[in-house]
């Protein structure tokens, strides 16, 4: 069973709180930054409009108050963590490509286990232990040269969907996900992976079996769901809204798949010979 204090999380207490720069140094910063990006004279006015904004009581010395006083009251770790938040959360822009990063794996060392079940196989059931190890509070944290890191975005790897709102999207979180969703053919697929204690439910050659069977599976939906997820923010929202409003089995649906571990997605498509096309494909 997991400690009160799961291991993964021991050292956060030790962390310390993201220092609030100067006035100066901030002003100094940001001119640093906008040198590159502008010309002699452009840069010019600007340094004498950011001492102007340095001097005056009004502007920068009370801003600078302000968001000393913000740092302190706030609950957070970092002053500026809110506001990241929102940067990811609140544009309207379709998250694919504005905000969404991907990466493409390479093959495998071994031809024989390049085949798309045992790749996938391989790296849900080694996902799927990990999901395990963080639910039951036995990954040890992480600590770069003696310094504990902080792992709070740990508790959110998993289990965890982005939920589309009129004004701000949501980061919905599953505090013990215990199942895996598949995405082929446009169709959804779910089983069980954990138990709901989080010790790892399924072999590995069950695993492959689900895999298997889903692939088999010759039914297809021409009217893909999923592509409404690339909509603005806004369109999104009210697409989901009205499908959960048709009825109890669609709101059902969407809860199993916002709960997941992480969804699979077995990709049927055409095998790319170029890193653009595989790009685009991921896009």
């Amino acid at each position: 069973m997991a400690d009160a204090q799961p291991k993964p999380f021991n050292n956060q207490h030790k962390l310390p709180r993201l220092p609030v720069p100067t006035l100066d140094e901030t002003c100094e910063r940001y001119l640093k930054w906008v040198r590159p990006l502008v010309g002699d004279d452009a840069f010019a006015a600007t340094s004498a409009e950011l001492d102007r904004f340095r001097t005056d009581p009004e502007q920068g010395p009370k801003l600078q108050q302000l968001l000393v006083e913000y740092d302190e009251a706030t609950a957070f770790g970092s002053y500026v963590e809110e506001f990241w938040s929102d940067a990811y959360l609140v544009p309207d822009d379709s998250v694919v490509l504005n905000l969404n990063p991907f990466f493409l794996l390479a093959d495998d060392p071994t031809p024989a286990r390049s085949e798309q079940v045992l790749r996938a196989t391989s790296l849900v059931y080694s996902s799927l232990k990990f999901v395990s190890s963080l639910q039951l509070g036995l990954c040890e944290p992480d600590v770069w040269r003696g310094t504990p890191l902080c792992m709070a975005q740990f508790a959110q790897m998993f289990g965890t969907a982005r939920i589309p709102h009129d004004e701000r999207d949501e980061m919905k979180v599953s505090p013990s996900p215990t199942h895996v969703v598949v995405l082929c053919r446009n169709q959804f697929y779910f089983f069980d992976a954990l138990w709901p204690t989080g010790e790892l439910g399924i072999t590995e050659e069950d695993l492959e079996f689900n895999i298997r069977s889903i692939l088999s599976d010759r039914e297809s939906d021409d009217e893909p769901v999923g592509l409404l997820t690339t909509e603005s923010r806004k369109r999104w929202a009210v697409h989901r809204q009205h499908l959960e409003a048709l009825s109890d089995n669609n709101q059902a649906i969407a809860e199993i798949i916002d709960s997941a571990c992480f969804i699979l997605c077995l990709d049927t498509s055409k095998v790319h010979t170029t890193l653009a096309e595989a790009c685009g494909n991921m896009l």
